[in-house]
Order: C-alpha cells, then sequence, then structure tokens
C-alpha cells in the first residue's frame, strides 16, 4: 500500500556510532567510531498511519539499530494545522519528487 505524504523536510546531518562487540555494523568496524553523513527525514502524517509508516521506515533501513521519533501534534482543533501552505522551487520538485 503506498503511502502519500504531503509535507516533507530532508535535513543533512553527521551521524556517529560506536559498534559493540555484539552488532554486525552495515558501515564501520566493532569497537571504532564511526561518522557518517545521514538525511533527516521529517514529516507530518495522520495518527492512523503511523503503524504502516514504522514498518516501511523499519523495512527500508539498512541499519540494525533505526532510530526515529513520534511527536503528537496538540492541536485543539483536529481539522487545521496538518500541513502548510508555500511555494516551491522548481529545482526543488526536480530532485526531491
Amino acid at each position: 500500500m503506498a503511502i502519500t505524504i504531503n509535507v516533507v523536510s530532508l535535513l543533512p546531518e553527521q551521524a556517529v556510532s560506536e559498534p559493540v562487540k555484539m552488532t554486525n555494523p552495515f558501515r564501520g568496524q566493532k569497537g571504532e567510531i564511526h561518522f557518517e553523513n545521514e538525511t533527516r527525514f521529517e514529516t507530518i502524517l495522520f495518527y492512523h498511519l503511523k503503524d504502516q509508516v514504522i514498518k516501511a521506515l523499519l523495512e527500508a533501513h539498512p541499519y540494525e539499530e533505526v532510530a526515529y521519533d513520534l511527536f503528537s501534534l496538540e492541536n485543539k482543533n483536529s481539522v487545521t494545522g496538518l500541513g502548510c501552505i508555500g511555494e516551491m522551487t522548481d529545482l526543488f520538485l526536480k530532485t526531491i519528487f
């Protein structure tokens, strides 16, 4: 089942890890500090899609341990605040979508 996402933020960052003995690292060596360029993906989604999105994340992610956070939007009016209005450049649309 495809999940449509309307609002996405892609943020470049650098992760630091030190794989321990019991792991099978996708990158880096056991016992050595490893730096990896990553992209943080942030989006807003409906609560009823949460389990589907987490399942897709776990299936697509190459690492043994997936780091993710879920934050609830505590809007008083549940029909507003899910998304934003704005303009995107053509470059953004061509490279991301």
